[in-house]
């Protein structure tokens, strides 16, 4: 939710479609106001204007540009450590979905995912978060959805191995206090 400056509210809600590199955006503005909305590149987003209120932006890709990773030093030598995975994490922009803190994004909370079991989508139990389970969320993210949260919604990204092994010690540090 944000809050405008004229006391109003702009709510937004990200959904899935039944369509792959897809996903919805639902707007909606709470007090006074029309809400306008003029896509960045009309030829992928589609906007319905449900009311004054409300919108449906629909945007939808082919597919995802794949990841590109301008290397450096650490990266180069092959260093697989959680400094170079906080590397990648900030590159990849990681943390436009996923936060560190807890707090509810676009995708699970990275905060205490090691160990932790997680509800997944179309599974009874829980799955455990250990090193395989978190490897194969960044290399096949949607093999596993946690409940609650789109599928088909985090791109799949085609890394190094080496990479791979530094996100995974990188997101190990997001411990629970």
């Amino acid at each position: 939710m944000y809050k405008t400056g004229a006391g109003s509210e702009i709510q937004t809600t990200i959904l899935p479609t039944s369509k792959p590199n897809s996903f919805q955006q639902r707007i909606q503005l709470i007090g006074t106001g029309k809400l306008d909305y003029s896509p960045t590149n009309p030829e992928t987003t589609e906007v319905k204007k449900v009311s004054d209120k409300e919108l449906v932006v629909t945007i939808s890709q082919d597919s995802i540009k794949q990841y590109e990773l301008k290397i450096d030093k650490a990266l180069a030598a092959k260093d697989v450590s959680a400094a170079s995975g906080e590397v990648i994490f900030n590159k990849m922009a990681c943390a436009t979905c996923h936060s560190a803190d807890g707090a509810k994004s676009h995708g699970p909370t990275l905060l205490g995912l090691a160990g932790s079991h997680r509800p997944i989508i179309g599974m009874k139990e829980k799955q455990l978060a250990d090193d395989a389970y978190i490897r194969e969320s960044i290399l096949a993210p949607n093999k596993k959805v946690v409940e609650g949260f789109p599928p088909n919604y985090m791109p799949v990204f085609n890394l190094p191995e080496n990479e791979v092994d530094s996100l995974l010690l990188y997101i190990k540090t997001f411990k629970n206090k």
